[in-house]
């Protein structure tokens, strides 16, 4: 589930965020363990696609003011987390929990406009991009991994992720994305 929090002035006062909609992440994770395997350094490389859209007030000069315009955009990163794992082997007997925190490097790959006809941003800036081409986020995750044989696990992960970089380029839009993911994954 992916979404993102907005806000503006001048011009973009009284924008606010268009809603949710549900999204992918994926890619590959990398768990470096050291303390006898309760704690790791986590990174990887993921493919991410997140939702961003602006719901903007009516334009008052406009033939149609009192129409509410909406703008929505599919933006997709490559993401690169930097976190910690702390992993606990006594909570359940057929495998670990752990809990995920850190931070992870957006860098945006494209950002597609989504119903391009009745995209108001789109229409007026001519598909310019809207959003900025890096930032950082915050992940904070918990997970079970399910023991599966000697080198394998099952693992299942519930995910929060937060920007805490304004991801519009717009100097008077401010906007934040979030993204809330259940996750499967198999370790070997």
């Amino acid at each position: 589930m992916s979404w993102n929090s907005a806000s503006g002035s001048g011009s973009a006062a009284f924008t606010t965020n268009l809603g949710s909609g549900l999204r992918t992440t994926v890619g590959p994770n990398v768990d470096l363990y050291f303390f006898r395997d309760r704690y790791a350094f986590g990174t990887g490389l993921w493919y991410t696609t997140k939702r961003m859209g602006y719901n903007s007030p009516p334009d008052r000069f406009s033939s149609q003011s009192g129409l509410i315009r909406t703008s929505a955009f599919n933006v997709q990163y490559l993401q690169v987390p930097l976190t910690m794992k702390l992993i606990s082997n006594t909570l359940f007997r057929t495998g670990r929990s752990f809990i995920q925190y850190g931070g992870v490097l957006d860098f945006k790959l494209v950002e597609n406009a989504i119903d391009y006809r009745n995209n108001y941003i789109y229409q007026r800036d001519g598909g310019i991009d809207q959003f900025t081409s890096a930032g950082l986020s915050m992940l904070l995750a918990v997970g079970y991994m399910h023991r599966m044989g000697p080198t394998n696990d099952l693992i299942m992960t519930m995910q929060y992720q937060r920007s805490l970089t304004n991801n519009a380029i717009s100097s008077n839009m401010w906007s934040i994305s979030q993204h809330f993911a259940f996750g499967l994954g198999l370790s070997f």
